[in-house]
This record gives structure tokens, sequence and C-alpha cells, in this order.
């Protein structure tokens, strides 16, 4: 009889972590990076950045929704996680995990750059970026090394 079950090794065997942790930290990460990211959009509304952004295919500047900054760190929290499930089973896990977080977070930029918005606002959104990723990837990282 054969064991069908995949063997979750311990940080001593310096493996893979059980997947439900993995999740466990990756919501923890996505509310984390949610609310500092709305706090950074009201903190900088309230000094007066601009949140208007044409929409492709608009005419016209709408401003970015609060709920869409918390939208956007949960999205990319979820990705992470994702992520961090495909690489759980590998010795280094939690190191290329950064990797790719950085590098995606960095890939990731492209966009607020090629917004159609006034430049405080591109760094704003740049800024939004670097928020999530410095609380996502720590996060889902550490879990990873255990």
């Amino acid at each position: 009889m054969s064991n069908t079950s995949t063997p979750v090794r311990s940080s001593a065997d310096s493996g893979t972590v059980d997947r439900a942790s993995i999740w466990r930290t990756t919501a923890i990460a996505a509310v984390g990076a949610a609310v500092a990211n709305v706090a950074v959009a009201l903190i900088a509304g309230a000094a007066d950045v601009s949140l208007d952004v044409t929409q492709m295919g608009a005419d016209q500047r709408e401003e970015i929704p609060l709920v869409m900054f918390a939208v956007a760190s949960v999205i990319g929290a979820l990705v992470g996680g994702a992520i961090a499930q495909l690489l759980a089973k590998r010795d280094g896990a939690a190191r290329t995990f950064t990797i790719v977080g950085v590098v995606g977070t960095v890939l990731s930029m492209a966009s607020p750059i090629a917004a159609d918005a006034a430049g405080e606002t591109k760094w704003l959104l740049a800024l939004t970026h670097i928020v999530a990723a410095a609380i996502i990837v720590p996060l889902i990282a550490r879990r990873l090394r255990r």
C-alpha cells in the first residue's frame, strides 16, 4: 500500500511548510497591505495629492476610489501567496520568493509610470506598490523559512 499524501517537512528538514499556513500568512499580509495603502492614499489626499487618473479608453480623469487601493493590495498578496505555494516544496524557497517579489515589484512600477496622471499621482501609485511589497514579501518569505 502506498502513501498518496505529500509529506510536509519542517524547517529542521530545511524543506517545505504547511500550505495552509502559507495561505493564513498571505491573508494577514493582504489585510496589512490593504490597510497600509488605504492609509497612504488618505494621507496623500489630505496633503492635496491628486488621486485622479485617466482610465484606458476614457476621455476624462476620474478619482481612484479608496477601495481600489485595498483591492489592488489584496490581489498582489494573493499573487504572492500563489507563487509561495509553487515554491514551497523547493529548498531555498524563501530566498527565491524574495527575489521574485523584488523583481515583480520593480516590474509593477511600469503601471504607475505609464499612468495618465499627474507626476505626484504617479509617485503615489508607485509608493503604494512599494508599501504593499514591503509588507507582503517579508511576511510570506518568513513563513517559507519555517
